[in-house]
């Protein structure tokens, strides 16, 4: 009982690359990598494509939809308990009074959105499914907004086991359902029981965390719930819609303009391993954002520039050479993925890679303009990338078919990752890592060069990717990208995880 004591009531972590904080969130959103992969794994071979294809894009209208009761209320709610001006307990209150109403109307507009949705993809058999998808809604939201409080309180080991749980409950769920029935609306509702699965944890351990502790509770709150919405929650909330928006129109005019039935299913499948690089840019950037709101909070904009460049180094030593190896190796990755039916789905992977890197860059940035409280930036970029995606998607899907899909991705995101990087830099100064950027790209134009010449395929091309991220490795220490300071905090990040866990067990 001593030892859980002590590590609730551990003092909040008030820096990034907090070190213990981000690599927590990381190693959460790598294990929801695994279990992502590992689903899909059996989908596409448990689904025909047509039918991967129609989960695909059922998948993808929830996942808009799941941004209206995600992407706004819970953000400004963090954002308020970064900078102290609403106390957790006051939140908490507020999640039940406010939120949850709202969580359920969300969920019966969505109800009405989705028969229109079906007839204007051309297929009424996704009402059915869509409904049935759609039952998660009101736990998802709850269940985002734990997590972001949680971020707000920097309670970082709690909020990666509330993420890893979400990611764990939805793939029990959805592998049993999926061999036990080969449906795609029994996986669709075993994805829904995975957010109840996941909400009723996560508010087990918000309750856990909150027991004893002790606030400077006050009856009259700085900001109220309608000011924090105003002013943060609704310009984060639209930017986000617009930003899911211009990321699912591709798939859906996909569906909408090419005949070919399975045609939605291969692309659906390389825009799954495509959101890797954005699951890396989520686990830095839930770690960045309360530590910037904090730092500004304060008046440390030297600090809080320091931060941001410190992030997009991070993500940039991850995501040049993923991009590198995944171009190269494209169509061996593809049949090891999602068996040799899906090959079709390897020239689009190739584009939606460096597409969502960009997007992960974007977002990075992004997170930096809202904790600034230039949010309204993001929406304006937001609102001219989902135009770009769906003139760009409706002048290249019919030429160049799934493939002008993804290319049109890649230039809606070019645009988006520039106009979001050039915004940051005029509030905080210059937060482009300019010579890790050069350095990790030497390194990788080694790799893809060696990639591009060693065909390996099966199980074997797991032994090449283990292999090339040593060799990637040994370059960064040889360009001295990699320090001895790096080493340092790498190890104590590694210890401090083993304590953690050594006391919860």
């Amino acid at each position: 009982m001593e030892t859980a004591q002590g590590l609730k009531n551990e003092p909040m972590e008030t820096a990034f690359p907090t070190s213990r904080g981000a690599v927590l969130l990381l190693a959460a959103q790598f294990l929801a990598l695994v279990a992502g992969f590992f689903v899909t794994l059996v989908l596409t071979r448990v689904l025909l494509p047509e039918a991967y294809g129609l989960y695909a894009v059922a998948g993808s209208v929830l996942a808009w939809m799941e941004i209206l009761v995600l992407g706004g209320f819970g953000v400004a709610l963090s954002k308020a308990v970064s900078e102290g001006v609403v106390v957790p307990t006051t939140a908490w209150r507020w999640v039940w009074r406010f939120y949850l109403p709202y969580c359920l109307l969300v969920w019966l507009s969505y109800n009405l959105v989705a028969i229109g949705f079906a007839f204007w993809l051309r297929d009424e058999r996704l009402i059915r499914l869509l409904w049935v998808a759609g039952l998660a809604l009101p736990f998802t939201g709850l269940w985002g907004a734990v997590r972001d409080l949680l971020m707000g309180v920097q309670a970082y080991g709690l909020q990666a086991t509330v993420f890893a749980t979400y990611a764990l409950g939805r793939t029990v769920w959805i592998i049993g359902a999926a061999l036990l029935t080969r449906s795609v609306a029994a996986v669709l509702f075993a994805n829904a029981l995975g957010a109840v699965t996941a909400f009723a944890v996560a508010m087990g351990l918000w309750c856990w965390w909150s027991q004893g502790r002790t606030f400077p509770e006050s009856d009259q709150p700085i900001v109220s719930p309608l000011g924090l919405v105003l002013q943060t929650g609704l310009p984060v909330l639209l930017t986000a819609v617009f930003h899911q928006l211009a990321m699912g129109m591709d798939l859906w005019l996909v569906k909408r303009l090419i005949a070919d039935a399975p045609a939605a299913g291969y692309y659906g499948a390389a825009r799954l391993f495509a959101f890797v690089p954005f699951a890396i840019a989520a686990g830095i950037s839930n770690a960045l954002y309360p530590a910037l709101c904090r730092e500004l909070g304060k008046g440390r904009r030297e600090k809080a520039t320091a931060l941001t460049k410190e992030a997009m180094r991070a993500l940039l030593v991850a995501l040049v050479p993923f991009c590198a190896v995944v171009w190269a190796t494209a169509p061996s990755l593809t049949a090891l993925l999602f068996s040799t039916q899906f090959l079709w789905a390897a020239e689009p992977l190739r584009f939606l890679t460096v597409a969502m890197s960009l997007f992960s860059v974007l977002a990075i940035y992004g997170t930096a303009l809202v904790a600034d409280n230039r949010a309204a930036v993001n929406w304006g970029i937001a609102v001219l990338a989902c135009g770009l995606a769906y003139g760009l998607c409706h002048w290249l899907i019919p030429s160049q078919g799934i493939v002008g899909a993804a290319m049109a991705m890649v230039a809606v995101w070019t645009v988006g990752a520039g106009l979001t990087a050039t915004a940051t830099v005029r509030r905080l100064g210059w937060v482009i890592p300019t010579a890790t950027l050069v350095r990790v790209s030497v390194a990788s134009f080694g790799l893809y060069w060696l990639a591009s010449r060693w065909h390996l395929g099966g199980l074997a091309l797991i032994g090449e990717y283990l292999l090339l991220g040593t060799l990637y490795l040994g370059l960064l220490i040889a360009l001295r990208e990699f320090t001895r300071s790096d080493w340092v905090t790498l190890q104590t990040v590694i210890v401090g995880i083993w304590e953690n866990l050594r006391r919860l067990v």
